[in-house]
Parts: C-alpha cells; structure tokens; sequence
C-alpha cells in the first residue's frame, strides 16, 4: 500500500513552498580508490566552475581532509545540489 496517497487531491493544496535548501558537493577519490563526497552547505550564488575546481585542488594539494581510504587524491566532480522543503503541518 505504500505510495498509495501520491497524487491524492487532498495532499495537492499543501505544496506551499517554504524553503529552497542549496548545496554544494565536492566529490573526489582517495588513494584506495573509493569516492569521497565533502558537502557545502548555502553556497554564493554566482560560483564559477574554476573556482571550484581551484578550491578542490587547493583540497588536495594541501591534503585538508582525510578519509578511511587515505588521502584525496584526484578530483571526480562537483555539484550544486538544490532540495525543495514543503510544510505540510507547522
């Protein structure tokens, strides 16, 4: 029964949206191999690809994090990750 409410007309006049929370996720890959996600919470808006990668290079040349796998090693990608928070009571 689970999903059984999806798309139910009651629930439909609840989506006031109250918050848009938005981060950022640096991913890179350690010695062992495995990837490592370090997440930025509310981001500035205008970020630029370069200053990204200058700051996960930054990361990894000054070897600031470490991780169970050893150190960083190479980077695999960055994002920007928006979540949407509806209220539904409160």
């Amino acid at each position: 029964m689970e999903g059984a409410l999806i798309g139910h007309p009651l629930l439909k006049k609840y989506k006031e949206v109250k918050d848009m929370d938005k981060s950022l996720e640096l991913i890179f890959k350690n010695v062992a191999g495995k990837n490592s996600k370090f997440t930025i919470q509310d981001p500035k808006e205008d970020l630029t690809a370069q200053e990204v990668e200058d700051l996960m290079n930054n990361i990894i040349e000054k070897n600031v994090f470490g991780t169970s796998g050893g150190d960083l090693v190479e980077i695999v990608g960055a994002r920007i990750v928006q979540k949407e928070v509806i209220d539904l009571i409160g």
